[in-house]
């Protein structure tokens, strides 16, 4: 028998979203195609006359159709299916995808399957480099043993001079002591210093000098520029200066008569301390004997340890004057995030916006728990945030640990995290400095193998040489990838942008064109979204009779699902509208919203009638309705309990029906008018809104609503609104 195609009258009405969408989307009926949208046109190659009316298995290979038809009678079976497999292009190429399919009834009672494709391809691209990656490193493994002692004792070193808590800290002498002696320990050498720049900038002063062997202590010692002109000009020009043979190098090798041959000092490795960037002074390790080769993890350690110095010289001067930039220069890690004592975020930089992928304006104020932690941690970062408010005892306060961090894409990743207390007033912030380490400690861990490598392959170093050279071109080669596909990404973030704002000029369009003019009724709406796209709704439809019938909704979150179930309730109420009773409206509405199968999604509504003086009306989970007699001076607050549409599909809606007489007016509002927070957590709640109505009411309902706008903006005094806002006066004539 030949298929006879019928598109269904709602398919029509929410094609144009679903083209929007960046996943690829297909709409079946019993097992046939009736709609596919741009996405998945652009995914397999297809056209879409190629694709409409040909059953879904024509699109997997020949050998994986036993697979598609076990996930077809599983779909039958349970109505909802997800798997991921490979489909088949136009080319005759397989492409990877996350295919999804779950069933429901249409409007008009028949049964449709909608199937939903996110294309893959990237990922199992990365993740086919990854393991590349990955044998690389089991090969490199054995080269690693040799440094392994060394490393662990430096990150024990690293480890213990950082896990002290700021406010405990000891003056800065005792602890810059502390620093060269565990320091000394850890690279083996028997001098360790630090020296700092004079203000004329023209000579450097010994702040302090351990001496390993008598375990000594001294100060004071002046090293001038003009005596020492190359080795000044290198503390400017390189990052590290290491002098192997110090006796030899161009850069200490003027040291050799006044410094070097009294001391017996063979090698050098010296750090720039920093400050804001901004050179302070050096920290010189001094090798007593003959020439030494400074390892890679060597020179990384002197770095953090003159780091280390930079921040503890930073805290000496601003510990009491600037608390929140000394806690900043406790850590060189790239994200600073700082809460107050009840976890909500109060800032926010740059490369933290960047490494999550938040603007900070969206962010502040939010709970950091619910924001960049995973669920599976939440609950223990809000016990131990209880806990140090009510105890001060904080177990991982002050020192750095390896969390999972989640990002706005609800991706999880690696993080070095350090947390600083700051004790400013009556309660606690706290700073957060976090960095993301999946790619730089897979880089570290190839660098310093390699390195490694060529110092236990001595005997053949030219042989090893090349092969460093290859390793490096190799990594090189990764990390440019890496950026060719952070760009890709980037470029991928702002598609799904600009998708969203057609969506959202989508949703705009779907509200009334024009305000009903009757000589009865005088009318004004107010309406702001919170994001790109809303979740409010509302709609007119005036019939022959001259029955004004008016809805206000408001849909579950924001966004796209958000304009994709206001989109269905619209095209619902306008083919119900005519229905004589509200309730009727909202009991067949929600039937039909129940049937297209949105998971947890769902739109309260309010269903008003107006004919001549005479108010019929019912809702479905929306707030109170207020109406204020002129005669009397009152304000009424309606209320009418129920579930909101797409919850029950039989559920009995409530309606009540007033009498209204000239000067009355009726307020309908949505809930994020009285749920308006002010910068103090406070809302502005339903008792202040009813009083602001009531002292507005006598006016016209351009003036009501204007009013009640203009004191929600005023309350959240600049705060970021975190919902819809829609507010509808009537006045009657």
């Amino acid at each position: 028998m030949e298929y006879q195609f019928s598109k269904p009258r709602w398919l029509h009405q929410v094609e144009s979203v679903c083209n929007a969408m960046s996943e690829g989307v297909a709409v079946l009926e019993a097992g046939r195609i009736l709609f596919v949208n741009a996405a998945l046109l652009r995914m397999t190659g297809f056209q879409r006359r190629e694709m409409i009316g040909r059953m879904r298995t024509d699109f997997f290979a020949p050998e994986d159709l036993p697979f598609i038809q076990q996930q077809i009678a599983l779909h039958e079976r349970e109505g909802y299916v997800r798997f991921e497999y490979y489909l088949l292009s136009k080319k005759g190429a397989k492409v990877p995808a996350i295919i999804s399919s779950h069933t429901f009834h249409g409007p008009d009672r028949r049964e449709y399957a909608i199937v939903t494709v996110a294309d893959i391809r990237e990922q199992k691209a990365a993740a086919e480099k990854l393991h590349e990656a990955n044998a690389k490193l089991a090969k490199q493994h054995q080269d690693l043993l040799a440094s392994e002692h060394r490393l662990a004792n430096q990150s024990y070193a690293l480890t213990e001079l950082t896990s002290w808590e700021p406010e405990k800290a000891p003056a800065f002498k005792e602890r810059l002591r502390t620093i060269l002696e565990m320091s000394a320990r850890t690279l083996q050498v028997e001098r360790l210093s630090v020296w700092r720049f004079e203000s004329s900038r023209s000579a450097i002063r010994c702040l302090d000098l351990y001496e390993q062997g008598p375990s000594r202590h001294s100060s004071g010692q002046l090293l001038r520029q003009n005596d020492f002109p190359s080795y000044f000009a290198a503390l400017v020009r390189e990052r590290v200066i290491m002098a192997n043979d110090a006796r030899v190098d161009p850069s200490t090798r003027e040291f050799l008569d006044a410094y070097l041959a009294p001391a017996g000092i063979g090698a050098i490795l010296d750090a720039p301390v920093r400050q804001n960037d901004a050179l302070v002074g050096v920290l010189c390790a001094e090798h007593v004997g003959g020439p030494r080769t400074w390892t890679v993890d060597e020179q990384n350690f002197t770095l953090s340890v003159a780091n280390l110095i930079g921040v503890a010289l930073a805290n000496a001067q601003l510990r009491e004057s600037e608390a929140r930039k000394d806690a900043m220069m406790q850590s060189a890690l790239d994200c600073i995030i700082t809460i107050d004592h009840e976890g909500k975020i109060i800032e926010f930089n740059p490369a933290a916006e960047k490494t999550f992928g938040y603007e900070r304006a969206r962010v502040i104020g939010n709970e950091l728990a619910a924001t960049i932690v995973p669920p599976a941690l939440r609950e223990a970062h809000r016990r131990g945030l209880a806990r140090y408010l009510a105890t001060g005892q904080g177990p991982v306060l002050g020192k750095r640990i390896e969390i999972t961090g989640m990002r706005a894409d609800g991706t999880e990743f690696p993080v070095e995290l350090a947390i600083v207390p700051i004790h400013l007033g009556e309660h606690p912030i706290f700073t957060a400095y976090l960095r993301d380490i999946t790619e730089p400690k897979r880089a570290e861990k190839e660098l310093r193998a390699a390195k490694d490598a060529a110092e236990t392959a001595n005997h053949a170093k030219g042989e090893l040489l090349a092969e460093l050279k290859a390793r490096h071109d190799q990594l090189e080669a990764t990390l440019q990838q890496l950026k060719i596909t952070q760009n890709k990404l980037e470029a991928e973030n702002a598609r799904k942008a600009r998708e969203l704002e057609e969506a959202r000029r989508l949703q705009l369009a779907m509200l009334p064109k024009a305000i009903p003019s009757l000589p009865h009724l005088e009318i004004a709406v107010f309406m702001e979204t919170a994001t790109e796209v809303g979740g409010d709704y509302y709609d007119f439809h005036v019939d022959t009779a001259g029955t004004l019938t008016v809805a206000i909704g408001d849909a579950t979150g924001h966004g796209l699902q958000a304009g994709t179930i206001v989109a269905s309730s619209k095209s619902l109420f306008k083919a119900l509208v005519d229905e004589p009773h509200p309730a009727q409206v909202l009991k067949k509405m929600s039937s039909a919203l129940k049937s297209m199968g949105f998971r947890k999604m769902f739109m309260a509504m309010t269903v008003a009638k107006f004919d001549n003086h005479r108010l019929t009306l019912s809702a479905a989970g929306m707030p109170f309705t207020l109406v204020h007699r002129a005669a009397t001076g009152n304000t009424e607050k309606v209320i009418i309990k129920a579930v909101p549409l797409g919850s029950f599909p039989d559920f009995e809606y409530e309606q009540k029906i007033l009498k209204l007489r000239p000067g009355d007016t009726v307020l309908f509002v949505s809930d994020g008018l009285h749920e308006t927070f002010n910068t103090q957590q406070e809302m502005l709640g339903e008792n202040r809104v009813i009083k602001l109505f009531t002292d507005i009411a006598n006016k016209r309902p351009e003036k009501i609503v204007a009013h009640l706008s203009a004191a929600a903006k005023s309350w959240a005094n600049g705060r970021t609104q975190h919902d819809d806002m829609t507010i509808l006066a009537m006045k009657m004539r």
